[in-house]
C-alpha cells in the first residue's frame, strides 16, 4: 500500500472509532451522509449529521451529578444501527427515523406503492436504496432531535438515544443545505 493509498483511507477514517455518539439534549441535524455497510458485527446502517443547533437539557447529570452539555453546533453525530447484532431493534429503529426524515408513515408509503404498481417492501426498497446509494439524496436534509435515557434489555448500561421528529423543508432549502455541504461549509 503506497503513501497515496493510506492517505485516502486516513482522510475516510472515524478519528473517534465508533462515532461521536448523542449527548442528552436536543435541536436540530443535518445530514451529511447515509450509508448501508457490512462492518466488522454485520450489515449496518449509518447516519452522519452536522448539529446545526442545540439545547442541553437542564435535567441531565453525569454519574458526578455535573451537567451535560449537549452536542454543539457544528460537531458530528452519528446514529448508527447494527442489523445482525440488534435484530429486534435495529429495523425499527431506522424505520421510524426514515419515517420522521422524509415525513411518512407506513400509509402513505402504501399509497405509494399502490401508485406505482409496486408492493410495499419493493417501495420501501427503493427510498432505503435511495437514501444510502450513491446519490445521497438525504444529503442537506434538516431533522428535529431530542433524547431519552433507556437501559438495554440486562439492565447492564443506561443508553443516551436519539429521537428524531420530521421538520419541514422545501426542496429548495434542501439543496442550499447540500450546495453548502458540498463546499465544505
Amino acid at each position: 500500500m503506497g503513501i497515496a493509498d493510506i492517505a485516502k483511507k486516513l482522510m475516510t477514517a472515524r478519528a473517534s472509532g465508533g462515532g461521536n455518539y448523542f449527548r442528552d439534549g436536543s435541536g436540530i441535524l443535518i445530514v451529511k451522509a447515509l450509508k448501508h455497510e457490512t462492518l466488522y458485527k454485520g450489515e449496518t446502517f449509518v447516519a452522519e449529521f452536522v448539529v446545526e443547533s442545540s439545547k442541553s437539557d437542564p435535567t441531565a447529570k453525569d454519574a458526578a451529578g455535573q451537567p451535560i452539555e449537549a452536542n454543539p453546533p457544528g460537531t458530528t453525530v452519528t446514529f448508527i444501527q447494527q442489523y445482525d447484532v440488534r435484530p429486534d431493534t435495529a429495523f425499527a429503529q431506522v424505520k421510524a427515523f426514515l419515517f420522521a426524515l422524509f415525513d411518512e408513515s407506513d400509509d402513505s408509503l402504501a399509497k405509494a406503492a399502490a401508485a406505482n404498481k409496486r408492493q410495499l417492501q419493493d417501495e420501501f426498497g427503493a427510498a432505503y436504496n435511495a437514501a444510502v446509494g450513491e446519490a445521497q439524496l438525504a444529503r442537506g436534509m434538516r431533522i428535529k432531535y431530542s433524547t431519552i435515557r433507556k437501559y438495554t434489555k440486562d439492565k447492564s448500561k443506561l443508553l443516551t438515544l436519539p429521537v428524531f421528529e420530521t421538520l419541514k423543508q422545501t426542496a429548495e432549502q434542501i439543496a442550499a443545505t447540500r450546495a453548502q455541504l458540498d463546499k465544505g461549509e
